[in-house]
């Protein structure tokens, strides 16, 4: 054989070979990107829930002391009423 078929040749399975391992890599980079992905969607709603939660305990907490407040006025009141009477 002719050497220039050999460099062919090799030439042919060098280029067959970076064409592969070119196509993995784009495979594994999109794998990687779906994963990164994913797991910014589940960090986004692992934090919505949890901001959630955080709303209705402040807002039950809220009407809490919004409740004791109201009992608190509402017993000085009455004792500024009986008071007047007396």
């Amino acid at each position: 054989m002719n050497l220039n078929i050999y460099i062919y040749i090799y030439r042919k399975k060098a280029s067959d070979f970076v064409t592969d391992k070119t196509k993995e890599a784009l495979a594994d980079g999109e794998k990687t990107k779906d994963y990164i992905v994913e797991k910014t969607i589940e960090a986004n709603e692992t934090a919505t829930e949890e901001a959630k939660k955080a709303l209705d305990y402040v807002t039950e907490k809220g009407k809490e002391a919004g409740n004791k407040a109201a009992e608190f006025v509402e017993g000085k009141a009455e004792e500024a009423k009986n008071a007047t009477k007396s």
